[in-house]
């Protein structure tokens, strides 16, 4: 059997961006026209339909379908007998083998270079969230630190000492001078010397020393006197006090106005820092792990597609090779004896065939990504008289690294610590795929202006950085504290167990509600694990212990929490038991010797709010006032003038503060994206990494060159 007169037409390099279900190979006009010719059979109707089929195939570029159908046609060819080619025919497959199959494998390289870089870029997005964020952080200014204020009304204390003992002062001498020193004249009942009765004759020179009293006259003369002293005084005394008085409401106003300044200011601020980090820098986080999430199970699925047709290439250069290949006499002879052998010879290159590429891709079966050293090109072995033939067994593409990153790393499912467990030649289009950065969680925010009470953190935020988010229950718990619950299940004994939660800031858990107790069930995932009870008052096995929790808060009876329990009887007084485990086999609360026994630990991080009645020491109120005596009732200890009216000489009097003026109610917002979880525990995240620093548009030969290394610039 001769095949003639076999001619393909030469296909154009690929659009960079070419990404479909199957490989879509743009031809150029001028290359159309070459090698017109169509590949025809003259010996069988059955074999010239399987060309037809297989250069319908090549015009559509269906890769999949051009293996299945040259893999058609070698059976047909070793089944019909041996067959010669001729010089086109020879010329054709080649090119299918060294030109079509080329410039697919082209445009799957630069595709898979492409989607690589797009999930490095998309990283990008969390960094202009850091961006943003910093940015909307400086904008907010700094905080008002009450200073300034504070100062102010330390001088207005002064100046209300002052002010008290100038006015005292007056009101002393006002008093004394109205109830001591004020005069009263004492009239006689006549003021005359003599009774005007003149009968009995007086002479005139006893006239002549007649008077009329004239004591009042002296007594009025040395008033004015007393009253001049008195007013001038006085006078003296009402200018202090009047000065004193004015230099304290003048400051006052001052202060006042400076109380409400800082306050104004830190609503602003506390508004500022909220709207920039719990909002928009959440939402944004939020979006960007959406984005994230997208990007990767689109490129997924073209990652497979790819796979497909890089799979179906090597078939068909398989296939190739068993049509172009004319083996030596020798070759025969040692494979059956004889010379003319040639179909025993093709079908075992044919058997071969099936031995390429047997899987398409390769699952770790973890289901999760694993990290492996970035594979090298492995040159494969060539046999072959009349052409090259390739061992595909034995060669390895080369793994792209569009960052330069070198070596470490691909995070992939699809690989295997040892290659040639996946049976695959695909694993140069393992897509790296990149694990979301860390970031950056809100901090918790000063106490806002007015508050008596800081109000409890929110509980996420006080789970541990670098947990697994599966290992932590954040709630408000049963017993009114903001509470974060954490585990380790496989710690040791409780020893063990109070030290690692130690050493996570935290202290073995307490547990005070139906709703505390199945919070933690969910995160044991079935392990065993102690709680911070301790058995105290049973020194032996006949006495029932008073229960306790270690962080010293209040035990509640687990069965009117509607806990399930063991009874917690010492084992029905079986044995001395001072713990509390929480059992695999039930799920229900055990006590457990004296937690000697390796098992989990469930701990906790929490915030519990201020006693009823007493200020927080973490509040505003306090903090800028309280700790300073601006708000104590106290009496001042210094000052002993008479008080006149209520309050007066206590420290709230003297410093006179103003009510204060709650800030503007905050917008609600969604939980909290960026938790302790995620939070970057090693400064800052390097998005360096994430340069994209090869030109995927210059990719070629992914045999030789996958592709040319510079600076390329990505849109974002």
């Amino acid at each position: 059997m001769k095949l003639c007169h076999l001619a393909l037409p030469v296909l154009a390099r690929s659009s960079a961006q070419a990404q479909d279900e199957t490989v879509a190979l743009q031809q150029s006009q001028d290359e159309i026209a070459t090698l017109s010719t169509l590949m025809s059979v003259k010996q069988t109707a059955a074999l010239e339909s399987g060309v037809d089929h297989l250069l319908d195939a090549v015009g559509s570029r269906n890769v999949t379908q051009m293996a299945s159908l040259l893999q058609d046609l070698v059976e047909e060819t070793i089944s019909e007998g041996p067959y010669e080619l001729d010089g086109d025919v020879t010329a054709a497959l080649d090119m299918i083998k060294r030109a079509l199959l080329g410039d697919i494998r082209g445009a799957l390289n630069e595709a898979h270079c492409y989607d690589q870089a797009e999930l490095h870029t998309q990283i990008k997005c969390f960094e202009r969230c850091e961006e943003r964020f910093i940015d909307g952080d400086k904008s907010c200014g700094n905080r008002c630190d009450g200073s300034s204020h504070k100062k102010c009304r330390e001088n207005l204390l002064d100046k209300y000492s002052t002010h008290i003992a100038k006015c005292r002062a007056l009101d002393d001498f006002v008093y004394g001078f109205t109830k001591n020193d004020c005069p009263q004249f004492d009239k006689t009942c006549c003021m005359l010397s003599h009774t005007t009765w003149n009968c009995g004759g007086l002479c005139a020179r006893s006239i002549d020393k007649l008077e009329v009293d004239a004591s009042l006259g002296g007594w009025i003369n040395k008033q004015i006197g007393i009253f001049q002293a008195a007013y001038d005084q006085w006078l003296k005394l009402h200018k202090d006090c009047t000065a004193s008085y004015f230099s304290y409401v003048e400051l006052d106003a001052s202060c006042d106005c400076q109380q409400a300044d800082c306050e104004a200011r830190n609503c602003q601020w506390d508004q500022c820092k909220y709207i920039n980090c719990e909002m928009r820098y959440n939402e944004c986080w939020g979006d960007c792990e959406a984005e994230w999430e997208r990007t990767s199970e689109s490129k997924e699925c073209l990652e497979k597609d790819r796979k497909i047709d890089w799979s179906a290439t090597e078939k068909i250069e398989c296939y190739v090779n068993v049509l172009l290949e004319k083996p030596t006499k020798e070759d025969l002879l040692a494979l059956c004896g004889k010379e003319d052998c040639f179909n025993e010879y093709r079908e075992q290159m044919y058997h071969k065939c099936n031995e390429i590429c047997v899987e398409v891709d390769f699952e770790n079966g973890s289901g999760h990504l694993q990290e492996h050293s970035r594979r090298e090109h492995q040159a494969a072995g060539y046999t072959g008289k009349f052409t090259d033939v390739k061992d595909q067994a034995t060669g390895q593409h080369q793994d792209q690294d569009v960052t330069a990153e070198g070596k470490h790393s691909v995070r992939t499912r699809h690989r295997a610590e040892n290659p040639h467990d996946e049976n695959r030649c695909t694993s140069h289009l393992d897509l790296d795929y990149q694990v979301p950065p860390c970031c950056h969680p809100c901090e918790p925010r000063p106490s806002r202006p007015c508050e008596e009470q800081k109000p409890l953190p929110r509980p996420d935020t006080l789970c541990p950085a670098g947990l697994p988010e599966g290992d932590t229950a954040a709630l408000m718990a049963g017993d009114g504290s903001s509470k974060c619950y954490f585990v380790n299940r496989h710690v040791g004994d409780i020893n063990a167990g109070r030290h690692w939660c130690e050493s996570q800031g935290g202290e073995l858990a307490s547990i005070h509600s139906s709703a505390d107790n199945n919070a933690i069930l969910d995160i044991l995932h079935g392990h065993s694990s102690y709680i911070g009870a301790l058995g105290t008052e049973c020194p032996d096995k006949h006495t029932l212990c008073t229960w306790t929790w270690e962080d010293g808060s209040a035990w509640n009876d687990p069965n009117e929490m509607g806990i399930e329990n063991d009874g917690l009887n010492h084992n029905n007084f079986d044995t001395h038991e001072t713990r509390i485990s929480i059992q695999t086999d039930d799920m229900r609360w055990h006590d457990w010797i004296h937690g000697e026994s390796v098992k989990g630990v469930v701990c906790q991080r929490k915030v519990s709010p201020s006693p009823a009645g007493q200020i927080d020491k973490e509040s505003y109120m306090w903090l800028f006032y309280g700790q300073y005596n601006f708000l104590s009732t106290d009496a001042i200890d210094y000052m002993t003038q008479q008080v006149c009216h209520s309050g007066e000489h206590t420290y709230l009097y003297g410093y006179n503060l103003c009510d204060c003026v709650d800030c503007p109610k905050l917008p609600q917002c969604a939980p909290a994206i960026c938790t302790r979880a995620k939070e970057c525990k090693h400064g800052k995240y390097d998005y360096t990494q994430h340069e994209i620093k090869v030109d995927c548009a210059a990719i070629s030969d992914s045999d030789v060159v996958p592709y040319q290394t510079g600076p390329h610039e990505v849109d974002e």
